[in-house]
């Protein structure tokens, strides 16, 4: 259960969908955090909405891979799914070498 809370959206109270994380280090999923922004009433400042750190500009948002394939095997409920689209890149294309594994979770 630890796990899954720290795998939890701040915002939506969710697992991750699209996490992303801010230079504070505080992750959040991409939708939740560009709606809390476009929500604001000041859009020229941005802030985390866990720590309150405030962003002069708007940071480049970071997508977490990491973070993503432990939600989704949180969701799998298993030690490693053998098929995950989240493995994949947004470009279709296979997973690399460090990422495939066989059943028994070693290197393919």
């Amino acid at each position: 259960m630890a796990l899954e809370y720290e795998l939890t959206c701040a915002v939506c109270l969710q697992l991750f969908e699209e996490p992303i994380t801010l230079p504070c280090g505080h992750s959040f999923c991409l939708n939740c955090l560009e709606n809390y922004w476009d929500s604001r009433e000041e859009p020229t400042s941005c802030f985390c909405p866990n720590c309150r750190e405030v962003f002069l500009q708007k940071p480049k948002l970071k997508k977490s891979n990491g973070i993503k394939i432990n939600v989704v095997q949180v969701k799998c409920k298993t030690k490693y799914c053998r098929y995950s689209p989240v493995l994949e890149s947004s470009e279709g294309s296979q997973p690399s070498k460090k990422q495939r594994r066989s059943p028994q979770g070693e290197p393919a």
